[in-house]
């Protein structure tokens, strides 16, 4: 549940904030208006499957177009975060 609010709230700020580059948000899942870096949040929080992602991003569950590219994304964060 934590992982869930803290991934909401970064969501939030970055679609309220005015300050932040528009050219710089890639979304991933249009159906749920899920951004790169919300997947990319949500796996330094711990989200290390694509269930988990699903539990706090709710990513796949319309038409699943997004799941290949999310699945890249959490496979090279994953990769980022054992090398640091």
């Amino acid at each position: 549940m934590a992982l869930a609010n803290a991934i909401q709230s970064h969501r939030t700020t970055l679609l309220t904030s005015h300050s932040f580059n528009k050219a710089t948000i890639m979304y991933i899942c249009l159906c749920k208006g899920i951004t790169e870096s919300a997947v990319r949040e949500a796996v330094h929080q711990g989200a290390d499957r694509m269930r988990d992602l699903r539990i706090c991003l709710g990513i796949s569950k319309q038409c699943g177009q997004c799941a290949c590219d999310i699945k890249q994304i959490l496979d090279q964060t994953r990769l980022q975060k054992k090398q640091v």
